[in-house]
């Protein structure tokens, strides 16, 4: 026996005959018989690309075998196996074939199966496509190992591994995949990097490798957002000149050409306020800004692009600029000099666009008017430089007093300046606007006090200083006192007609200062007899009631002699929508307001006295004091009790502000001396002292009801004349 590459030669023959008959005749022959061919072995397993042979063994007619026999050789299939004249196989491809062998007529025929080879190179059974740059492929490669001939190798468990051939980039995913029945099928590779062209090689140990067709690796979706073109050339309420251009990029910096996100614009840093489309829509990957505008002060800015589930982008910064020329406003008021001759320092007026910044290209021509006062004007235009216009021979011609200017320039509103222009060349001069002054008082009654302003004829520059007031009795002897208050301005009349005769007495006041000159003024005093009326006693001049409640102030009319009289009283209210008064002096309180009522004598003179009503709002905590009196004495001291009455409800912080006429207003009334806080709980109390101003802060963290005791003020009464208390809630928890 001989061994072959298939495996066993086996010791049968494969025969095929050929039946004849013998015709009868003459002699007698040897009977004839059938060719026989046979092959061995009778069946044949090679692998791919290796041979065998197959030997026959042919007899002819006479039964005789032959030698070498002249066989036809065939094949199935030869793209399976192939067979050569002397009975070689080939293995071709995988598969199954039949090699028959003829001879002078018989055949026969041996099954051949062909099996694959060693693993010898990769092959591509499905190409790479779909790529989008940091997604996964679409369309994933599935390689084949195969033998030399082209076979897939059924057994193959080779590690294929997938890099990039061309086109850069970067690939990731499963890179290597083991195959499976000689298939390697990879199912997450991703490619990265510029769009363009790309090719892959699958490569294996010890096998040819095998390159990719060309596939075209497209942008991915959007990661980032990256500004194309920087905003510029903003203006205040101006669309820029530059707009934002925002690009959509994928995370290898590609265009996402078929991104449409909705790309939004918000102010980084620099403050103010967006106008236009602040959104836009993103077309092939780019959003486009076209009406973009800012307002705000001028300077530097920076702005934010943002789109949903993208990290914003930050602009670089550019400069916002002053806009068109808006408004006017006064940057240097005039103030010093300008009564006949210019101010000084020369009144500003600055050209502002919408946000109020100056408008530094404006070269707006302004214009000044006299709207109040009397007089002329002189040097009434200024065109703005840099967007400022000064006025350097702006004058008020005329007298002194209060000036109302204006301010105005085309298309612009305007803007006014009230000033009283001082003259600086000449000295003050006094005046109290008239040479007589005539006053009248009752018979016994009390102290009338009268004020006048001291003022400068002239509207001098400097200040009146030094005045003095001296008083030359005339008739009636010394009934009249004289004092200059509130810093120069005010001269204080008190005439006291106590023991005064019926009639009319005299006097002579005479001014005089250290920079101003003198003036004499003559005053002069009637008494009169009279039925003085008392509305109210001393603890009902400043009444409080809710709406609803009623008071009824006691009325009183004496004669000169000081004895209680019975004469007529008639009674009004001056509000008679927020309190009414009945015949007999009763007050109702009907809506929440203030209102004064009246006490009026209807005969002798009709000497009258009267009632001040503040009535609060009709439900909820209402603030209350106890001042009651209308009159306080210069020199006085006197204390105010503020409260607060929460009516039925529980308070547990409250903020109240007081006001009252401070020593600093002109004139000052009142000097606070102290301030107390009440006890109802953690009370803080702040003074004012320069505008007349207590603010009261309480807090309780169980609560206040009822009527609550916040502060005590105490006061002195500095100076002469009227003003009013004011009691307001600031907070209420």
């Amino acid at each position: 026996m001989r061994r072959s590459i298939a495996g066993h030669w086996a010791t049968a023959m494969v025969w095929s005959t050929i039946m004849l008959s013998a015709c009868g005749g003459g002699g007698v022959d040897a009977p004839p018989v059938n060719p026989m061919v046979g092959l061995t072995p009778p069946f044949l397993t090679i692998i791919s690309g290796s041979t065998a042979t197959l030997t026959p063994r042919a007899t002819d007619r006479q039964g005789k075998v032959v030698n070498s026999p002249a066989l036809v050789w065939q094949s199935s299939n030869t793209t399976i196996a192939t067979v050569s004249p002397s009975g070689v196989v080939t293995g071709v491809l995988a598969g199954a074939a039949n090699v028959t062998a003829t001879y002078d007529g018989a055949q026969a025929t041996v099954p051949v199966v062909v099996t694959p080879g060693a693993p010898a190179a990769l092959a591509i059974r499905t190409q790479p496509a779909g790529a989008s740059a940091g997604a996964t492929l679409t369309t994933q490669p599935v390689i084949e190992v195969r033998d030399a001939a082209g076979n897939v190798v059924p057994t193959a468990t080779s590690a294929v591994t997938a890099t990039l051939a061309s086109g850069g980039g970067a690939i990731s995913g499963a890179t290597t995949v083991n195959a499976a029945g000689g298939v390697a099928t990879f199912t997450s590779l991703v490619v990265d990097g510029a769009i363009g062209d790309r090719t892959l090689t699958f490569s294996a140990p010890g096998l040819a490798s095998a390159a990719s067709s060309t596939f075209a690796l497209q942008a991915g979706a959007p990661t980032q957002l990256v500004v194309r073109t920087q905003p510029n050339g903003g203006a205040v309420g101006t669309p820029f000149t530059t707009q934002p251009v925002i690009e959509l990029r994928d995370a290898a910096g590609n265009l996402s050409t078929a991104s449409t996100l909705a790309v939004t614009t918000t102010i980084n840093s620099g403050g103010g306020t967006l106008g236009g489309a602040i959104t836009a829509t993103a077309v092939g990957g780019v959003a486009t800004f076209n009406t973009l505008t800012l307002s705000g002060t001028v300077g530097a800015r920076t702005l934010n692009f943002s789109a949903a589930g993208i990290p914003a982008a930050t602009s670089a910064s550019f400069i916002l600029a002053a806009g068109a020329p808006a408004s006017l406003a006064l940057r240097t008021p005039p103030t010093g000099g300008g009564l006949n001759s210019p101010f000084l320092p020369s009144p500003v007026i600055d050209v502002r666009d919408a946000s109020g910044n100056v408008s530094t290209s404006a070269s707006t021509v302004v214009t000044a008017s006299l709207v109040f006062g009397g007089g002329t004007l002189s040097g009434t235009s200024a065109a703005a430089l840099n967007g400022q216009a000064t006025f350097t021979a702006l004058a008020v011609n005329g007298v002194a007093g209060l000036r109302t200017l204006s301010f105005g320039a085309a298309g612009l509103a305007s803007v006014s300046a009230n000033v009283r222009p001082c003259d600086a060349i000449r000295a003050p001069q006094l005046d109290v606007g008239t040479t007589t002054h005539a006053l009248s008082a009752i018979s016994n009654g009390a102290v009338v006090v009268d004020s006048l302003r001291i003022t400068d004829t002239v509207g001098s520059c400097a200040a009146i200083a030094g005045v003095q007031a001296t008083v030359t009795p005339g008739t009636g002897g010394n009934w009249l006192s004289a004092a200059i208050v509130g810093v120069q301005r005010i001269l204080e009349l008190r005439a006291n007609p106590t023991a005064l005769a019926l009639g009319t007495n005299t006097a002579t006041v005479t001014l005089s200062s250290t920079n101003s000159g003198s003036l004499t003024l003559a005053v002069t005093l009637t008494v009169q007899p009279s039925f003085p009326v008392t509305y109210g006693d001393s603890t009902q001049k400043l009444t409080q009631l809710d709406p609803g409640g009623t008071i009824k102030p006691t009325t009183t009319v004496r004669n000169s002699a000081g004895a209680v009289v019975n004469l007529p009283v008639t009674y009004q209210s001056r509000s008679p929508s927020l309190a009414s008064v009945s015949s007999d002096g009763t007050i109702t309180a009907l809506a929440d307001g203030q209102a004064w009522v009246i006490a009026r004598v209807t005969g002798n003179g009709g000497a009258t006295d009267s009632v001040f009503v503040n009535i609060t709002r009709g439900s909820g905590p209402v603030l209350r004091t106890d001042a009651t009196r209308l009159v306080y004495q210069r020199g006085s001291t006197f204390s105010i009790v503020v409260q607060l009455d929460t009516r039925g409800l529980t308070v547990g912080a409250a903020q109240v502000v007081f006001t009252w006429p401070s020593v600093n207003d002109t004139p000052g009334l009142l000097q606070l001396m102290s301030a107390s806080p009440g006890t109802a709980g953690t009370t803080a109390i702040t003074n004012d002292t320069n505008y007349g101003t207590t603010r009261i802060a309480v807090i309780n963290a169980n609560g206040m009801k009822g009527l609550i005791t916040l502060a005590r003020l105490d006061f002195s009464a500095t100076n002469s004349g009227s003003s009013q208390f004011t009691t307001r809630f600031i907070e209420l928890l």
